[in-house]
């Protein structure tokens, strides 16, 4: 805690595992964050993938203040982000998948109406927003690949 206070680098940074049990004692040094990366071929999506924003980590969200429709929500992220939004999901549900010609009445629904509506566990009366992955694809045709996003419909 005292280095904690003292300096935020990372370089001071140590970390100490004691199990008398097995007689172990470990010392450790934390890893600088990985930042997602731009690559012509991705090995599993079999394409070219590009971080969106640049040099992303796991650590990093991105936050949208609601209430909003799907439509909003798709014409935000195309005009800050340039992407073309194909599936929404929250929470193993999936809210809207725009190649679906089924799920075009979806999109002048609000994002937290339609979870109300289709998930099995309620939202409790404290709960102020929704945790949204979203899959889309850049304008050069590759995957971007994006943090998950805050989603606030309480302000």
């Amino acid at each position: 805690m005292y280095t904690l206070l003292q300096t935020n680098d990372i370089t001071f940074m140590r970390n100490a595992f004691i199990n008398l049990a097995v007689s172990l004692f470990v010392l450790t040094e934390p890893a600088p964050e990985i930042e997602i990366q731009d690559k012509d071929m991705d090995p599993i999506l079999l394409g070219p993938v590009k971080a969106v924003p640049p040099k992303w980590t796991i650590w990093d969200k991105i936050v949208i203040d609601g209430p909003m429709t799907f439509r909003q929500l798709i014409d935000h992220l195309k005009t800050k982000f340039d992407v073309d939004v194909n599936i929404i999901t929250s929470n193993n549900l999936t809210l809207i998948q725009t190649f679906q010609p089924s799920n075009k009445a979806r999109l002048d629904i609000k994002i937290e109406d339609f979870y109300r509506q289709n998930e099995k566990y309620p939202l409790g009366e404290n709960v102020k927003y929704l945790v949204l992955e979203i899959s889309a694809d850049t304008k050069d045709g590759a995957t971007a690949l994006m943090p998950l996003f805050q989603y606030n419909f309480k302000c």
